[in-house]
């Protein structure tokens, strides 16, 4: 199986959301930002699935992004907006440029995930958020944003926020949004037609190591919708199997774990962006070592 396919204030210029305290940054060592400049790419081409994994440089081939004292060699992101790959587009959106916009008309769903490596966990600190002022009379207003966990609980929920044709919003998070799996949906499908009226710009995000990390340990039960589920807890059972069993099914990227499943062979413990059998293997080991 191949995976890759698929308060209010101001802050600066625009309006800002801003969650938690804004001191705890500090702590944060360096993070990667994703700003979509991206080379010989033009108005209404799809953005690769490769921008944004894995960045060690502020330049990586044709990929270009912002640093803040560091990368995120062990993080992947995967995109997707429903029927297509979310798409770039110049300038129009408030006064981002180059950011990406949901091109399946009507689909009204754009989403982000971030997969970190095992021993890893993804922290996100910001994004922004602009209307495409050609699209609409007035600012309009969206259904939802939220940024959940591997289980699909919100880590933030907005709901009815308007975004502006001539400014970005900020979306700053004080206390970066934590976890080995974060997905950020932003719903549109309430503005039918011109649900690729919106895009997002300047996405912000870093990895922090976890020491001691029980490798397989996943979740805390392997029922979706139940507290816990996707989320460690520190005890490790056929609850963590059977979710990566699950993951691995769905095709989901967080079952990626390895490029290869014999021990000491280059790649091994490295996700590649493939998901195949020497994945379910290589968990299988890890599962069969406990903690």
């Amino acid at each position: 199986m191949e995976r890759k396919q698929s308060k209010r204030q101001v802050v600066g210029a625009g309006i800002g959301v801003v969650v938690g305290a804004v001191g705890a940054m500090a702590a944060h060592a360096g993070a990667t930002g994703l700003n979509f400049n991206i080379q010989g790419l033009a108005n209404g081409q799809g953005v690769p699935q490769g921008y944004g994994d894995r960045v060690t440089a502020t330049t990586m081939g044709g990929f270009g992004y912002t640093s803040a004292l560091g990368f995120t060699p062990n993080v992947v992101v995967d995109y997707t907006t429903g029927a297509v790959e979310p798409s770039l587009w110049v300038s129009g959106y408030g006064d981002m440029t180059n950011c990406a916009y949901d091109q399946g008309v009507g689909s009204g769903r754009f989403e982000m995930v971030f997969v970190a490596d095992p021993g890893f966990e993804v922290e996100l600190e910001h994004f922004d958020l602009a209307a495409k002022a050609s699209a609409f009379a007035s600012d309009p207003t969206i259904s939802r944003v939220a940024v959940l966990d591997a289980g699909g609980a919100a880590l933030y929920e907005a709901t009815d926020h308007s975004i502006s044709r001539t400014e970005r919003r900020h979306y700053l998070f004080g206390t970066p949004l934590r976890g080995r799996v974060l997905r950020l949906v932003v719903e549109s499908a309430n503005l039918g037609a011109n649900s690729g009226g919106i895009a997002i710009d300047d996405i912000r995000f870093g990895q922090v190591d976890v020491p001691g990390a029980c490798l397989p340990d996943l979740t805390t039960g392997a029922v979706a919708g139940t507290p816990g589920f996707g989320v460690p807890n520190g005890v490790l059972n056929n609850d963590d199997f059977f979710y990566y069993l699950g993951l691995f099914a769905a095709n989901d990227p967080a079952a990626d774990l390895t490029t290869g499943a014999v021990a000491g062979t280059p790649g091994y413990g490295v996700p590649n962006g493939v998901l195949n059998n020497d994945d379910f293997f290589y968990y299988l080991a890890l599962f069969s070592a406990g903690c």
